[in-house]
């Protein structure tokens, strides 16, 4: 029996602020973390006077690793945390389930209804 190395999605989350002003503040976070990101850890070490200029606004600009390929907020990246953590070995074959578009999705949103997915996943095949 093979095991597999399940890699946690990132996200880059940055200040919009500094991002609309042509500068790159903002750091890679895993993203079951993206929910605990606050505007002080974004601009750690980035000499920008954060409060002086009015930065307040975090915003996804990257990801890594997630089925969806979009920017974000950090609470939607939270959400696809929650989601990782809760399929658990099974976020491969979740990722791979929801790009391919016969994917049902929790309410109105796009995150994928576990429940439908553990009605259809019959496991991994060589």
């Amino acid at each position: 029996m093979s095991t597999t190395n399940i890699v946690e999605p990132t996200v880059w989350i940055g200040c919009l602020l500094c991002y609309n002003a042509g500068r790159l503040v903002g750091h890679w976070y895993g993203i079951t973390e993206a929910c605990e990101v606050d505007v002080a850890t974004v601009h750690r070490g980035s000499g920008v006077r954060w409060r002086a200029e009015g930065c307040e606004e975090l915003w996804c600009l990257d990801l890594d690793g997630l089925p969806v390929h979009h920017e974000m907020s950090p609470a939607d990246a939270a959400a696809w945390g929650e989601v990782y953590e809760q399929v658990g070995e099974q976020w491969p074959a979740v990722a791979a389930w929801v790009p391919g578009g016969d994917y049902v999705a929790e309410g109105d949103g796009e995150l994928p209804a576990l429940g439908e997915f553990e009605d259809r996943y019959r496991g991994c095949w060589e």
